[in-house]
């Protein structure tokens, strides 16, 4: 499984990767979220909520970073 966490302070997640889906959450800086696919410049990410259990939107790839090993 691939993780990433975010590096914005606040990443708008999306419908579907472009810039004019809807915004459908924000995550903030550090969150850790799941890759599931990617499309050019936009990644598919699955992610934890505090009420709703797991959630899955689009965020703009240069926000999410690998952790280190």
């Amino acid at each position: 499984r691939d993780y990433r966490f975010t590096t914005a302070s606040e990443l708008r997640v999306r419908v579907a990767g472009k810039k004019s889906a809807a915004l459908i959450d924000s995550l903030p800086m550090g969150k850790t979220a799941r890759v599931l696919q990617r499309d050019r410049d936009w990644t598919e990410i699955e992610y934890e909520t505090r009420d709703d259990g797991n959630k899955t939107g689009w965020v703009f790839s240069r926000y999410l970073r690998r952790f280190d090993r």
